[in-house]
């Protein structure tokens, strides 16, 4: 099934929109879980991989659907 695909101005108004709920987020101190590291946690740092994997696994539940173990 093809999709039908969006304009340039489709395009823009969805990134602009995108762009002001993040600064909304911002500026109520709201904050995605993988925000702190977007490139992922400082290797070597186990304190921090364990925070991005609890992160991680809360992010995928919420967005695409729980986990197997």
């Amino acid at each position: 099934m093809n999709m039908p695909r969006l304009t340039k101005q489709q395009r823009m108004a969805a990134l602009e929109m995108a762009a002001q709920a993040r600064r909304e987020r911002g500026a109520r101190g709201e904050r995605e879980p993988l925000d702190e590291w977007p490139d992922g946690p400082p290797e070597g740092d186990e304190e921090a991989t364990k925070r991005w994997n609890a992160a991680t696994r809360q992010w995928h539940q919420k967005h695409v659907g729980p986990l197997e173990d």
